[in-house]
């Protein structure tokens, strides 16, 4: 097994490759994958079977939007439409868990922090066939596609996630003399979902000059409810794969021996 007959301190750093959900309440909304990641400064205490693990991370992860298609006015259709947020994120993680052999699995919470949100709304507009044709496909009588894109910036609400990540540890390597150890490698699949509405508390349109062909103009889909009581609900959901590198940093106090 990994260990010593006494508890071990260890430092490390981790990296978390991951896909990322939002979901939210609203019924013109579906939720596509989009991705993130994170690096982080890790702190583990291990005595015997049990961990407890924390740290801090920091990371990026954009979330997607796919939403219904709308009028705009009375000739113009907003179709194909995908609004984006790409987050900064710094979180806290707290987590306790076992190791057995050369298993680990962990549990706890993360406190999540966005200091900083940019949203991206991209659609294709159509204008209305001016004759009186009749199409059995409501969207064919909508011809001329043009891009449109816009930007934005969000402040949204702090959340707290509950995590799991389960895996495989291992030595890599070890010194045969006492007090000696090589790092350890930690991999593992993890989830995270948020427990809290992380809906957005406020939004700033960007100046859209020049980014479409079509000088037209669309709010993030969340931007109408922003203030609106319980008419939003947000939750993010992350899972990935989480590569920690951690190295024994405990006092050389002991007589110990390997097993």
């Amino acid at each position: 097994g990994i260990g010593s007959l006494r508890a071990q301190h260890r430092v490390g750093v981790s990296l978390s490759p991951a896909m990322t959900w939002q979901l939210d309440s609203l019924p013109t909304t579906r939720s596509l994958p989009g991705i993130g990641g994170a690096i982080g400064m890790v702190y583990q205490y291990q005595y015997q079977s049990l961990l407890l693990q924390t740290g801090m991370e920091v990371g990026l992860a954009n979330m997607r939007q796919g939403v219904d298609s709308m009028l705009i006015g009375t000739d113009t259709l907003c179709r194909n439409r995908v609004d984006a947020m790409r987050m900064m994120e710094f979180s806290i993680p707290i987590m306790l868990g076992v190791q057995t052999h050369n298993f680990y699995m962990l549990g706890g919470v993360k406190a999540v922090f966005s200091p900083n949100v940019s949203t991206t709304q991209r659609a294709t507009i159509a204008i209305r066939n001016a004759d009186d044709r009749y199409y059995e496909n409501y969207n064919q009588a909508f011809l001329d596609d043009h891009d449109i894109i816009s930007h934005g910036q969000m402040t949204i609400n702090p959340d707290l996630r509950a995590c799991v990540e389960v895996g495989a540890r291992w030595s890599v390597g070890r010194y045969h003399r006492s007090r000696q150890t090589s790092p350890i490698l930690q991999l593992g699949v993890y989830a995270e979902y948020g427990l809290l509405n992380a809906a957005p508390k406020s939004y700033t349109s960007s100046n859209n000059d020049g980014n479409a062909s079509v000088k037209i103009h669309v709010d993030h889909s969340y931007v109408p409810l922003i203030g609106a009581d319980n008419s939003l609900r947000v939750n993010h959901l992350h899972a990935g794969i989480r590569l920690t590198v951690l190295f024994d940093i405990s006092p050389n106090d002991c007589n110990c021996e390997w097993y």
